[in-house]
């Protein structure tokens, strides 16, 4: 909103399940959430994609344009982790790490995952912590604004 000089008023939901649901039903005209929710309803248009908000476009949906294609420089990409209480033992962190990475590894699980909109990365505890700092980093402002904590 802050980037287009737009207003809309956020709607909180449980998850993006129920979100995507309410736009579906038309009970709310336009939604912002990750592909994985709205992939699967794509096929049959219970959704309209409007923009992807990576700063190119997905190699899954090449014909759906970038948010930065109207906003320039506009670019936030939705992540997910697997992630355990912070006194969780290290050798605890250390087999759960290796057991996901392996997983993600998986031809069968890529593609699973492809066919979701998810780009598959993996990486150590240590390569996440220094992504999610970045991150927190890039997008200051706007949690400084929303007042988010760590």
């Amino acid at each position: 909103m802050r980037a287009a000089g737009i207003e809309m008023t956020h709607v909180p939901y449980r998850g993006a399940t129920a979100a995507v649901n309410e736009i579906v039903a038309g009970h709310v005209p336009v939604g912002f959430t990750g592909m994985s929710s709205v992939v699967p309803l794509l096929a049959d248009k219970r959704v309209r994609l409007l923009a992807t908000s990576t700063s190119s476009r997905a190699s899954q949906l090449p014909d759906v344009p970038t948010v930065a294609e109207t906003v320039p420089g506009f670019s936030f990409v939705p992540w997910c982790a697997l992630l355990v209480p912070a006194h969780t033992p290290p050798e605890i962190v250390a087999r759960l790490n290796t057991a996901a990475v392996t997983a993600l590894k998986d031809p069968t699980v890529r593609a699973r995952l492809a066919e979701l909109g998810f780009e598959v990365v993996g990486g150590t505890p240590e390569q996440l912590a220094v992504a999610v700092r970045a991150e927190f980093a890039r997008m200051g402002d706007l949690i400084r604004a929303a007042n988010i904590r760590e």
